[in-house]
């Protein structure tokens, strides 16, 4: 009796966890395609031309400029993952492990400034690097774990960091 009460509890759990993750990932999916409108294509690819300096880091997301809260999950953009970043005259190549790889021309580049903290992720003071870009139609930050100090140093001087307004 108890085994049997037991297992029907098993099942209607097992139910409910299907269904919410079902829920979960159409309301990840409805999400992409609403944001069709910000962000239809990834920016094209570009030749890195001479590297300036070329960096291991992490990826951790990209929102919409301004709103740290409120992640683009088109194209990977809002999945965290490692990532290979070149910096060249060019502009910045993000090259994603296992999503498509962001070129961001450097006519695109508004600004390039720190934060500490976006969404699902929190470092200490200025850990994050922001790179903040426009597509033409929209303007997002992308957001960056950099450790290596000296391509810190070398993102943040090569698009004049912005102090009046702090992210994070």
């Amino acid at each position: 009796m108890i085994y049997q009460k037991l297992s029907e509890m098993a099942a209607v759990m097992g139910i409910v966890l299907v269904a919410l993750a079902y829920l979960a990932i159409r309301g990840w999916r409805s999400r992409s395609a609403s944001q069709s409108k910000l962000i239809a294509e990834l920016p094209g690819g570009f030749e890195a031309g001479d590297a300036k300096q070329v960096s291991d880091l992490f990826y951790v997301v990209t929102t919409v400029a301004g709103a740290p809260l409120d992640r683009i999950t088109r194209f990977g953009l809002g999945n965290r993952g490692k990532a290979k970043a070149t910096l060249s005259a060019a502009g910045l190549i993000l090259d994603r492990t296992g999503e498509e790889s962001l070129f961001l021309e450097a006519s695109a580049i508004k600004t390039v400034n720190t934060a500490s903290a976006t969404i699902g992720k929190a470092v200490e003071r200025d850990g994050l690097v922001v790179v903040t870009w426009t597509n033409g139609t929209a303007d997002f930050d992308t957001y960056l774990r950099v450790l290596n100090q000296e391509f810190r140093a070398q993102l943040l001087s090569e698009y004049a960091i912005s102090t009046a307004k702090k992210v994070g």
